[in-house]
C-alpha cells in the first residue's frame, strides 16, 4: 500500500498536467477601404471608401503572386487531430436588426470554403460538421448588433483564436449587423479565413482576406467568393510539414483594451512555457485586471493558481496552497465557459481539505467537482 505522502505526490502530479495555458489572437475586418495601399493597412478609422482599384507598380510582383504568406503575421492552423472541424452557430437573436438570411450567408460561406478545399486538393482535407453544442465546437459563430463588441469602431466582424501547443484549439467569430446579405457573406468568409489560420491580411483588395470590405458592397451574394490567392495561401499553410510557430501578437491588437489584455496574457503563456511561473503569474494578473470578461484570460490565471496550489501542497506549504486554490476557484467560477476547469479546481481543493481533516468542507467541494 502506498503511504499517504506517496499517494499525494502521484495524485497532484496529475493535477499539474490538467491545466494548459492558452494564447489568444484576435483579428477584425473593417467595412471601409483605403485608396492608397501605402497607408497603414490597419488604420480603419482614417481610411476612406475605395475609388481607385489600381495597384502601384512596385507592388505588382507581390500582388500577382500565388499566395500572400509573406504578408501574414505568422502561420497557424487547426491540427489534423481536430478534423473534421466542428462548427456551432448560435441561435439568431430576436430583433429588427437580425434576419434569418444572415445565417444562410454564414452557412454558404462555410460551404464555399469546403468546396474550395475539397479532398484531393491537399492533405489534410478541411471539412466542417455542425454541432448544437457550443462546448464541442472548434469554431463558434454569432451575430450582434452591439458595436461595442468590435475591437474598433469601424469593424464589421472579429475573430478570436485560442491557441495551445498543437495549434488552433478554438475560434470565436462575431459578426456585426445589420448589413446587406452580400456584405455579411464577405465578412463571414473573411472571419472564417482567420478562424482557419490566415493570421493577418492580404495586401490585395481582390482577395477576401484584404483588411476591409466596402460598406456599399451591393452584389449578388453568389458572386462573393474566395480568390485563387486566398485558397492557395490556406493550402500552403496546411501543406507545411513543420508545425507552425505560435503568434504572440498581431498587428493592430494593441489599439483596443481587449487586444492589449490578450497581448499581455500571451506574454504570460510564453513565460509559463519557459518555466517562469512568477512572470507568468504577474502577466496573467495584469491581463485579468485589464479585461476580467475574457474567459480565456481567466482560465489561464485560474489554471496557474491551481497549478501553484498543487506545487505548494507537494512541498507541504498547505496555507499557501489553500490560498492559491481559493484564488483559482474564485477566478474560474466567474465564467460559464470555465465550468469544467472550475470543477477540477474544486475537486483539488476538496482533496486538500480532506487531507487536513476538514471532511465536512471537503465534501462540499468534492461534490462541486462532480457537478452536484
Amino acid at each position: 500500500m502506498l503511504s499517504p505522502a506517496r499517494h499525494l505526490s502521484i495524485s497532484w502530479l496529475s493535477w499539474l498536467l490538467a491545466f494548459t495555458c492558452f494564447g489568444v489572437i484576435s483579428f477584425g475586418c473593417a467595412p471601409v477601404s483605403s485608396a492608397d495601399l501605402e497607408e497603414n493597412r490597419e488604420a480603419e478609422t482614417n481610411s476612406k471608401p475605395e475609388t481607385n482599384t489600381k495597384t502601384e507598380p512596385d507592388k505588382k510582383s507581390e500582388l500577382d503572386g500565388k499566395t500572400y504568406l509573406s504578408s501574414l503575421s505568422g502561420t497557424v492552423r487547426i491540427p489534423a487531430s481536430r478534423l473534421p472541424i466542428k462548427v456551432y452557430l448560435a441561435p439568431m437573436p430576436k430583433g429588427v436588426n437580425f434576419k434569418d438570411s444572415y445565417q444562410v450567408m454564414l452557412k454558404d460561406a462555410f460551404a464555399h470554403f469546403q468546396d474550395s478545399l475539397a479532398a484531393g486538393s491537399f492533405l489534410p482535407a478541411l471539412s466542417f460538421v455542425y454541432t448544437d453544442k457550443a462546448e464541442e465546437a472548434t469554431i463558434t459563430c454569432r451575430f450582434t448588433d452591439n458595436e461595442k463588441e468590435m475591437h474598433f469602431a469601424q469593424e464589421g466582424g472579429v475573430t478570436e483564436l485560442v491557441m495551445d501547443s498543437d495549434g488552433i484549439m478554438k475560434a470565436k467569430i462575431t459578426i456585426l449587423v445589420p448589413r446587406r446579405d452580400c456584405y455579411i457573406k464577405k465578412v463571414a468568409l473573411h472571419e472564417i479565413g482567420h478562424a482557419l489560420g490566415l493570421a493577418g491580411h492580404s495586401p490585395d483588395q481582390r482577395d477576401v482576406m484584404y483588411f476591409s470590405v466596402q460598406p456599399d458592397l451591393n452584389v449578388d451574394p453568389k458572386e462573393v467568393k474566395l480568390s485563387a490567392r486566398d485558397i492557395d495561401t490556406l493550402k500552403a499553410i496546411y501543406s507545411q510539414s513543420e508545425k507552425p510557430s505560435p503568434i504572440v501578437k498581431v498587428e493592430g491588437m494593441e489599439r483596443s483594451a481587449a487586444g492589449r489584455a490578450m497581448i499581455i496574457s500571451n506574454e504570460g503563456s510564453a513565460a509559463y512555457k519557459a518555466g517562469n511561473f512568477d512572470l507568468a503569474l504577474k502577466k496573467y494578473q495584469e491581463a485579468y485586471q485589464a479585461d476580467p470578461t475574457n474567459a480565456v484570460i481567466a482560465r489561464n490565471l485560474g489554471g496557474l493558481y491551481v497549478n501553484l496550489g498543487s506545487i505548494n501542497l507537494m512541498a507541504r506549504n498547505v496555507k499557501v496552497a489553500e490560498t492559491f486554490f481559493k484564488n483559482g476557484i474564485d477566478v474560474l467560477s466567474k465564467h460559464p465557459d470555465n465550468k469544467p476547469f472550475c470543477r477540477q479546481a474544486c475537486t483539488a481543493y476538496g482533496s486538500l481539505l480532506m487531507m487536513t481533516g476538514r471532511a465536512a468542507e471537503a465534501k462540499i467541494f468534492i461534490e462541486k467537482g462532480q457537478g452536484k
